[in-house]
């Protein structure tokens, strides 16, 4: 396997990984009434909170490991590797500016807040962005469909 191989398979599975674990340690320094049940990711990453750092780096390894996938990806796939790019850039977008503040009291920067949402819907288009055969997006997109995840079966 050549370097940029191991790269495209391991840098996501980094990302997971820090991500995972954001979510998991983050709740600890996460202010008073944050809980990881009640509210989103988002908002533990919240402007101004405490251990805010934490979720958005996660948010920002798993948006670099998915950018090192879309860029290594050299199987004729253009959907899947700009749904791909889509779902990197807007993860490090989500790092970049952050949700208002779940914290009483804290100051709120509105604009950077609709940013944080703006981001946060490029993140969740790119999951539907490489629409599956059959539905009224998959002829827009040129989506082959499933087998198209798999190198081995790419009929892109």
């Amino acid at each position: 396997m050549s370097r940029a191989a191991a790269a495209a398979a391991w840098a996501p599975r980094a990302g997971i990984a820090v991500l995972a674990a954001a979510i998991l340690i983050g709740p600890l320094w996460a202010p008073e009434g944050f809980s990881w049940i009640r509210h989103t990711t988002s908002e533990q990453a919240g402007q101004g909170q405490a251990g805010a750092w934490i979720i958005r780096t996660g948010f920002a390894a798993y948006g670099l490991g998915v950018l090192v996938a879309a860029g290594s990806d050299r199987h004729g796939r253009p959907p899947v590797r700009a749904a791909l790019a889509m779902f990197g850039l807007g993860l490090l977008a989500a790092a970049l500016w952050s949700n208002a503040p779940v914290a009483p009291g804290l100051p709120a920067d509105p604009r950077e807040d609709w940013l944080h949402s703006v981001a946060s819907g490029v993140v969740g288009t790119a999951f539907a962005w490489p629409a599956p055969p059959g539905s009224p997006g998959a002829a827009a997109t040129g989506w082959p469909g499933p087998d198209c995840w798999s190198p081995s079966r790419c009929r892109c």
